[in-house]
């Protein structure tokens, strides 16, 4: 059950990304677009990115990388993702490299900051763990 709930603490985030690039293309890029349809294909795509990212993100950890270089592991993970999902939607063609270089960097943003939080997050549960073993071990 906690690997579910870590897995839609990312989920979520990762696709709402995903639903950004998605009013990002309909605002700057394409404004014909169909933005629910576009919203719910991106909110898709970004989680299955987001899931790659945070994979990146875990291993570079176990690995002993420190925390910094696991951030831009996860976002190496997460640029090439974007960039191949893009070359296969074929954006270059229909908007340009510009709008490519745009998406890749508003991913990079908001993925960097989801890294962080959640990195944050487990950081304040190991902690309360911790205190709590402490606590524990005092008392006996």
């Amino acid at each position: 059950m906690d690997k579910l709930k870590g897995y839609i603490l990312n989920l979520i985030p990762a696709g709402m990304v995903g639903v950004a690039v998605a009013v990002f293309e309909f605002l700057f890029l394409n404004r014909s677009s169909d933005l629910l349809r576009s919203s719910i294909i991106y909110f898709v795509f970004g989680a299955v990115i987001g899931t790659v990212s945070a994979g990146c993100y875990s291993w570079s950890k176990y690995k002993g990388f420190s925390t910094i270089q696991s951030y831009l592991v996860s976002m190496l993970g997460n640029g090439i993702s974007v960039f191949i999902l893009l070359m296969i939607l074929r954006t270059h063609q229909a908007y340009g490299w510009g709008a490519v270089i745009y998406i890749i960097l508003l991913t990079q943003v908001l993925g960097l900051l989801i890294s962080y939080f959640e990195n944050r997050y487990y950081n304040d549960i190991n902690r309360s763990l911790q205190e709590k073993k402490e606590n524990l071990s005092r008392e006996q």
